[in-house]
């Protein structure tokens, strides 16, 4: 919605969104209201859980009753799934990928500059120019990666995945651009989502699947840590808890990116680069470049510990340390966060073998599963879904 919204403005055309409202209240329901009564055009974001919103459905009844005119842009899914009954005859925007962006809101826009140009517009809202400026422009470059500043503690860092082509289980996926945090979070970082106000106790966050709103009401308080230094990596962390920390991560930081896990494939890349090695560093496994079974530690390391085993990107703690949960699941190799399918882990742990400890090996575990010996890394995209 904030990359349309900027688009849409770099257009010279007015935009109203009810972000700095409060959802549920009166105020909110009245501007609404109000909102769609004075607009030339709602435009409408489909996905799954906008098809299967009560308010989506009473904006955009509100809005035929109206007779304003409903622009749907299609985000995710298909006709099928995203589509609310009822609004099917609708001719909807394909913006599900960055081509398809780019491509179909150009034309989109040139089409609304067309129409709503000379429309009247209230003395303190700039009317629309003339020229469609270049698309795209709103996805952040590889030099301006989501910054945190003031939110985690550090370390924190970006590492950029170049786009490439990965080999999983033998499948070959083709990635674009993504970024990949340098290190594992961190305890100290997860503690601010456990602590704040609007954190791990908004069920907000755990709205993603009814899975997860169940896990959360049977567990509305982070795991009691048996490992609990500020720089080693935060363990004993269900998967359903981090999709829920980068889902407030992505709202308390206003990233434009979308935050998530990492698909295998996306954290195989950032462990391996194009040359197919079995671990960060080569093809020769080496005790004193990862924390696992032969280092005989026997406990979490600081995620900054060995600088030696970054992969070919700089990305640290691939191998070793603790395993890290990724985005899909391990039999279908769906990314769809309403099931509760086991998941992906990657990467081995400090009591693995080096031999589980390749950056090619699949692990996986049920998503309500805390484990001291497994964390995560998120992955920041450009794009709607992955």
């Amino acid at each position: 919605m904030q990359r349309v919204q900027t688009d849409l403005q770099k257009a010279g055309l007015v935009v109203w969104t009810d972000e700095q409202l409060q959802p549920g209240t009166t105020d909110w329901q009245i501007a609404i209201e109000q909102a769609i009564r004075n607009t030339g055009c709602v435009m409408c974001i489909f996905s799954p859980d906008a098809a299967q919103s009560q308010w989506v459905r009473e904006e955009l009844n509100y809005a035929r009753l109206n007779k304003i005119q409903i622009l749907p842009l299609l985000a995710r899914g298909d006709e099928t799934t995203s589509v609310p009954f009822g609004f099917s005859a609708l001719q909807w925007v394909d913006i599900r990928n960055r081509d398809a962006y780019i491509n179909n809101m150009k034309r989109l826009l040139i089409e609304l500059k067309k129409r709503y140009a000379n429309v009247p517009l209230s003395p303190q809202n700039p009317r629309a120019t003339a020229t469609v400026p270049g698309l795209g422009s709103n996805y952040p470059a590889p030099t301006t990666p989501p910054k945190f500043t003031g939110i985690l503690p550090k370390p924190f860092a970006w590492c950029e995945i170049p786009a490439g082509v990965t080999k999983v289980d033998g499948v070959k996926h083709d990635m674009d651009f993504f970024y990949i945090s340098k290190f594992p979070i961190t305890v100290a970082q997860y503690a601010v989502f456990a602590k704040a106000d609007d954190g791990y106790r908004n069920d907000r966050w755990w709205q993603f699947s009814d899975h997860a709103q169940q896990w959360y009401a049977e567990h509305p308080e982070p795991d009691i840590l048996i490992f609990n230094e500020d720089a080693i990596p935060r363990a004993q962390v269900s998967w359903y808890e981090a999709i829920a920390f980068c889902k407030w991560l992505e709202q308390k930081g206003r990233s434009p990116h979308t935050l998530t896990l990492p698909t295998e494939w996306q954290w195989q890349r950032a462990a391996q680069g194009d040359d197919e090695r079995l671990y960060p560093w080569g093809d020769r496994y080496q005790k004193n470049r990862c924390n696992t079974l032969k280092s005989a530690i026997n406990r979490p390391t600081p995620v900054e510990t060995y600088p030696g085993g970054k992969s070919p990107y700089d990305v640290y703690d691939m191998c070793g340390n603790v395993s890290e949960w990724c985005l899909n699941d391990y039999t279908m190799f769906s990314s769809d966060v309403t099931t509760e399918a086991p998941r992906v882990l990657r990467g081995g742990a400090y009591d693995s073998g080096r031999s589980f400890a390749q950056v090619v090996i699949r692990n996986y575990a049920n998503p309500d599963q805390q484990s001291q010996t497994v964390g995560f890394r998120i992955v920041a995209i450009g794009e709607f879904g992955l």
